[in-house]
């Protein structure tokens, strides 16, 4: 073995190939003995370069780590040194052909080539040659069809080297001499072809760019850049790829598993045509799944499946913050609200305890003057509206009834108004809202079985009132219709001069309010259902623009009665639900420590 391939045998070793490169013996073709001398100079063109290794190779050597597919025998004939003169000789057998010389010497090349040998016992002197710096060719291969860059190799004919094609497609072939060189492209995997091209120039310490090369493709190609979006409300998973541009694909095949397990991948869609877009609307919260995609062909069969994406199917809510408020200072009893900064305030007990974000308290509002206190609200400009329900004589019939007082207090805590009953009625405000500068009530009235909405100034001063039936609750959205709760599942759509709008069918009864920015509904329903123990449920419901049912949020306690929940949308979108409730220890021993827990909900961006 020559000591040249022994050279390149340790340069595949290092670029990481198991190959090994064989000095195959010349058959079929008697071999001829030939004489082949010439000068090297330094790139100086007058310095003999004495030491530069020269390298004889025939014209036709295609060299690669694997023999198989290539169809070329590739033979590395012989290397010498030059002397100290620069002057190199090689004495040979070879068989008739043509063949080329390379000389290097560190970044430094030359190429002699077009050497033909054509008659037996043929000396062959070169013209003198000067090293000079290396050149390149460069190019990015495009695989129509999909797979690994990493696949690909470049190839030179006539010399020693290859490289291999980065995972991005590009690449750059090093260290050539200036001359011109035959380039082709090859594939490891099945269904590329081989791209061919010749007369490329490469010149000293300049770059050739091939520019984009397509690797000739016969098979199904591989759907390429997979994505998806996840809409957290819908919980639905929408897929996209790039459309495979080759006449044998017909349509495409979906394939999804449970990312967490050991489920193989089954189909759940396969669609026809140029469609790219696969929409996944049966996804369970909280679950894990991996998506793939493949090609199919005119005849039915399918590609290789595209690289996997993983979808987390999250909940539409996140849960920011849970506070324990067992045995705090904030007693049950009234509601809540939540004001622009995120201040939390409790209707307790006679008064309002006002917290911080992080429940730090803050401050009391009133003193003992809220009693049978009912719902709160704060406004935009934080003046604080609390909804307090008494009884008192009726002078008329001479009884007692139940009316309503809603107290209006400024920033600074002092009480500025209050809006109650004209008459000794037996009615009651049982809700409200505060948008815009007004006030919209819910008032019943008990003795004539209607409910009524109004419309107040801040000054108690009433501006509309119209009546209806059975209402419970209301909220109003940023486009000034009214969500007025009915106890029969239904909320009635008023705008503000009363005429009904539409009425939306809902899961559940309970508080309601409107998140006028995302156009969402909530609405908070309390549930008690008794098996063994008592179970309470909670759930939260979201309607979406076309209220349609699209998120909840569930809160259940064992061994409860006596359970109460209040909820409020913050200024950026949150939503906090206070519980409280008495725990059951047994049917015969109810405890009287009441629990209380405050929950801050962040809903997911779409």
């Amino acid at each position: 073995m020559k000591y040249g391939t022994l050279l390149l045998l340790a340069a595949a070793a290092f670029l990481g190939y198991q190959c090994q490169i064989t000095l195959l013996p010349v058959t079929g073709v008697e071999p001829v003995k030939t004489n082949i001398s010439g000068v090297i100079l330094q790139p100086d063109g007058i310095t003999p370069a004495a030491g530069t290794r020269v390298m004889l190779y025939p014209a036709d050597l295609l060299f690669f780590p694997q023999e198989t597919g290539l169809g070329k025998t590739f033979v590395i004939r012989d290397t010498t040194l030059t002397d100290d003169e620069g002057v190199f000789t090689i004495d040979t057998s070879i068989k008739k052909g043509f063949y080329l010389i390379e000389a290097m010497s560190k970044n430094d090349i030359v190429l002699i080539d077009s050497i033909e040998l054509k008659e037996p016992d043929q000396t062959i002197t070169t013209p003198p040659a000067t090293l000079k710096p290396a050149g390149a060719v460069s190019g990015s291969v495009v695989l129509s069809g999909g797979g690994n860059y990493r696949d690909v190799f470049v190839l030179a004919f006539g010399i020693d080297r290859f490289t291999q094609v980065k995972e991005d497609g590009n690449f750059c072939f090093n260290n050539l001499g200036e001359g011109t060189y035959s380039i082709r492209i090859v594939s490891l995997m099945d269904d590329y072809g081989v791209f061919d091209t010749a007369g490329v120039t490469v010149l000293s310490a300049d770059t050739t760019d091939l520019g984009e090369i397509v690797l000739p493709f016969d098979g199904i190609p591989i759907p390429r850049n997979l994505s998806f979006t996840y809409d957290t409300l819908a919980m639905k998973v929408t897929l996209r790829w790039n459309r495979c541009n080759a006449p044998n694909v017909k349509g495409y095949a979906v394939y999804r598993r449970f990312a967490d397990s050991n489920m193989v991948l089954s189909n759940i869609a396969r669609q026809f045509g140029g469609d790219t877009v696969m929409i996944d609307s049966a996804v369970m919260q909280d679950y894990r799944y991996e998506y793939r995609v493949a090609a199919i062909g005119i005849n039915d069969e399918e590609g290789i499946k595209s690289d996997g994406v993983i979808v987390t199917a999250a909940s539409y809510f996140s849960v920011d913050t849970v506070f324990n408020l067992y045995e705090s200072e904030v007693l049950p009893g009234g509601g809540i609200a939540v004001s622009g900064n995120g201040d939390l305030y409790f209707m307790t007990d006679e008064c309002i305890q006002v917290f911080d974000r992080d429940m730090h308290f803050k401050r009391r509002i009133g003193n003992g003057c809220f009693t049978n206190r009912g719902k709160i609200d704060v406004d935009k400009n934080g003046w604080v509206f609390v909804l307090c329900i008494r009884n008192g004589p009726d002078l008329v019939n001479n009884q007692t009834v139940w009316r309503s007082v809603l107290y209006i207090i400024d920033d600074m805590g002092t009480i500025v108004d209050s809006i109650a009953d004209s008459t000794y009625s037996n009615s009651k405000m049982i809700d409200f809202d505060v948008k815009g500068g007004r006030i919209y009530g819910v008032t019943h009235y008990n003795g004539e079985s209607f409910d009524s909405v109004t419309i107040y100034t801040y000054g108690g001063a009433q501006l509309r009132a119209w009546r209806s039936e059975g209402l419970k609750s209301l909220a109003v959205g940023g486009d000034d219709k009214i969500y007025a709760m009915a106890y029969g599942h239904d909320v009635i759509v008023f705008d503000t001069l009363g005429n009904t709008l539409s009425t939306i069918d809902v899961p559940g009864i309970g508080d309601l309010e409107y998140d006028a920015e995302r156009e969402l509904l909530y609405i908070l329903s309390d549930d008690v259902s008794q098996v063994d123990n008592f179970v309470i449920r909670t759930v939260l419901y979201v309607l979406d623009r076309n209220n349609i049912l699209t998120a909840t949020f569930n809160k259940i306690k064992l061994n409860a009665f006596s359970w109460s929940s209040y909820f409020k949308l913050s200024g950026n979108g949150d939503i906090v639900i206070y519980y409280y409730w008495h725990e059951m220890l047994s049917r015969q021993n109810v405890s009287e420590i009441i629990h209380a827990e405050l929950i801050r909900l962040n809903p997911l961006n779409r």
